[in-house]
């Protein structure tokens, strides 16, 4: 966090694909300022949403980090995935039964775990995925209703008019700054940087 801060940083996204973190870390996010876009532990394929018991344990888990977390003011956004919503066009399975799958996705990240945020955290902006399109429609922000869902916008994760965008090159020249995708927010990336100036200077 510290290396955040002195690079100028404002934001650190918890990744869904890691752990949820200490009280520690965000008592030192409170403390020096910084946001914190928090994410449920959900990355990269689909989850068994019709498994008896498994969205009681869902809603379970995330109510725990929600209370522990999110009335705390580093807290600002939070995320119901990882590249979820991406992972449908990914694997062949998903791929050929692509509405079976959506609806599974609808059922945990949009009814269940946005649900619990709705519930219990009204006043953060709730995205069911990274990256994501967002919503079509959504209630109004602080709308602690469980029965009226956003309208998700469906189509290619992360296309630049809408939401957040991963943007991963690693073949482009970093200094060309016509390459970067031009998007309403870049949520992670990864390319190849500059050398250290040691490095450069040789």
């Amino acid at each position: 966090l510290r290396a955040a801060k002195d690079a100028n940083h404002n934001t650190v996204r918890i990744w869904g694909g890691g752990i949820y973190q200490s009280d520690a870390l965000h008592d030192l996010a409170d403390e020096m300022g910084l946001l914190m876009w928090e994410e449920a532990m959900f990355a990269c394929g689909s989850y068994p949403s019709a498994l008896p018991g498994f969205l009681s344990n869902v809603k379970s888990e995330v109510a725990e980090q929600v209370r522990r977390v999110a009335g705390r003011p580093s807290v600002a956004i939070w995320g119901g995935n990882n590249e979820v919503e991406m992972s449908l066009d990914w694997f062949a399975p998903t791929r050929d039964n692509r509405m079976l799958y959506a609806v599974e996705y609808h059922e945990l990240f949009i009814k269940t775990v946005g649900g619990v945020m709705r519930q219990l955290a009204p006043h953060l902006h709730y995205l069911d995925s990274s990256a994501t399109n967002g919503y079509a429609w959504h209630p109004q922000p602080g709308d602690r209703s469980t029965d009226v869902l956003p309208v998700k916008r469906w189509g290619k994760p992360g296309d630049p008019r809408f939401g957040d965008v991963h943007f991963y090159n690693y073949q482009f020249d970093c200094e060309a700054a016509r390459e970067f995708p031009r998007s309403k927010f870049v949520s992670e990336f990864g390319f190849l940087s500059v050398p250290n100036f040691a490095t450069w200077a040789e």
